[in-house]
């Protein structure tokens, strides 16, 4: 009898272990829940049509779990009231729009990132800023360029440029800024080019400019 007691106690323990199992997975797979805001500063991007960045539902959203591994990408707009459910845990978030590129000048790429938490059962709200990635660089040229040169363009040369082989020209007829792609306080030089009336000939004039994102430079 009292062995049978012994097998009943220990049969017991081990099926209220596993009910005990059971409530701790359930509790450790709550999910929280977030609500995205994603705003952006463009002070310095009048020259381009304002109409797509300005609409954040254009933004595209990504979220990383704290290994590094995407739980999430969509659009802003493809979120229902702009809201996540997901497990409790650390998480980091970019928002970004655009094409990033090493220099354009009808594209901005639009960038942020914040970190975050979600605790089990609550929702809170996350907000992430977007700005620039690029810096804004623009020539104004003398009208009396005109008179003495028969040509003149300014070429400006980045880290990422140079690692595409390219450059970005603007030449004496430009009008629109070049977006370039910088590090922070990354040197940008600007080789002014201009050729002569009277003899033809040539010469080239460097200048540099400590440049960062969202930062700008008029030569």
């Amino acid at each position: 009898m009292r062995k049978g007691l012994i097998v009943s106690a220990t049969l017991l323990s081990v099926i209220l272990g596993l009910f005990s199992c059971s409530a701790d997975d359930e509790q450790a797979s709550e999910k929280g829940a977030i609500r995205i805001f994603v705003d952006h500063s463009t002070a310095f991007t009048r020259a381009l049509d304002l109409s797509a960045l300005t609409n954040t539902d254009n933004y595209t959203v990504d979220i990383f779990d704290a290994e590094g591994k995407c739980m999430l990408s969509k659009t802003l707009g493809e979120m229902e009231d702009n809201t996540v459910e997901l497990e409790a845990g650390e998480y980091n978030l970019t928002a970004h729009y655009g094409e990033s590129k090493a220099a354009s000048q009808d594209n901005l790429y639009m960038k942020g990132e914040t970190k975050f938490t979600v605790e089990a059962g609550k929702s809170n709200d996350v907000d992430v800023m977007c700005t620039p990635a690029s810096a804004r660089v623009s020539v104004s040229f003398d009208a009396k360029m005109e008179e003495y040169f028969s040509d003149y363009y300014v070429t400006y040369s980045t880290k990422a440029l140079t690692e595409e082989g390219t450059a970005a020209i603007w030449s004496k007829t430009n009008t629109n800024p070049w977006y370039l792609l910088v590090e922070t306080g990354e040197t940008v030089k600007a080789t002014i080019h201009v050729t002569r009336k009277s003899d033809g000939k040539s010469t080239a004039i460097e200048r540099e400019h400590t440049l960062s994102a969202g930062k700008a430079w008029t030569l």
